[in-house]
């Protein structure tokens, strides 16, 4: 079985294959990967699953079972001008992902 933390931080992902093998990542890609490949199953983010979903090559279990949203916040210096680049992303991300 593969498991992904739900925690904020990077933490040991682990994966239960056959027999007394045991794989080990903090690498969503690997457990992906993995989980393509059937070694089990994965907990991972569906921005990370949906071209393996599409492509048939997982199935959803569980799908009413999600995690909850993890928010996010910009950080930066301040400053009487803030950088247009700076403001044009965080203008973007503000209209995002406002209400995801």
């Amino acid at each position: 079985m593969l498991g992904l933390a739900r925690s904020g931080r990077a933490a040991a992902l682990l994966a239960l294959a056959a027999g007394d093998r045991v794989f080990a990542s903090d690498a969503g890609e690997a457990l992906l990967a993995a989980a393509v490949a059937g070694m089990g199953l994965a907990f991972l983010p569906n921005w990370m699953v949906n071209a393996a979903l599409g492509a048939g090559e997982l199935v959803p279990l569980l799908p009413d079972c999600g995690s909850r949203p993890v928010p996010i916040q910009a950080v930066y210096p301040s400053a009487r001008q803030v950088p247009a680049k700076v403001r044009l992303f965080v203008d973007h991300l503000a209209r995002t992902l406002v209400g995801r």
